[in-house]
């Protein structure tokens, strides 16, 4: 999970330029950024920008999370899309991206009390 805003510098184009193109657009296509803000009293991650697949749930985004900030275990963790809904702890956040992302990001709370919804 990375932050990489660097571009390929510009280049002749050939017939091979188009193939690693297409795999690039591949990749970026698996990944999606998600943009994960701290609610109340929770934690803050220095690193608010994730680079993630688009096939990971939102509970192994939890699980993350909850390692990360080294919760202990009696401590729990609420994720709300848009400051509006929690969504399904099994539902694939390339969904989410779909239906909620802007400006080419996701953007998630996290909190340790419930917030909304």
């Amino acid at each position: 999970m990375s932050d990489n805003a660097e571009s390929p510098p510009e280049t002749q184009k050939d017939e091979a330029q188009p193939a690693a193109n297409d795999a690039a657009n591949n990749d970026d296509k698996k990944k999606i950024d998600v943009l994960l803000k701290a609610v109340g009293d929770t934690p803050i991650m220095k690193t608010k920008k994730w680079s993630v697949d688009r096939g990971r749930t939102v509970q192994s985004l939890s699980q993350f999370i909850t390692r990360f900030l080294k919760f202990e275990a009696n401590e729990q963790l609420f994720i709300y899309v848009n400051q509006s809904f929690a969504p399904s702890p099994d539902q694939d956040v390339g969904v989410l991206f779909d239906c909620f992302g802007s400006d080419g990001k996701l953007i998630l709370h996290y909190c340790k009390s419930q917030a909304w919804g």
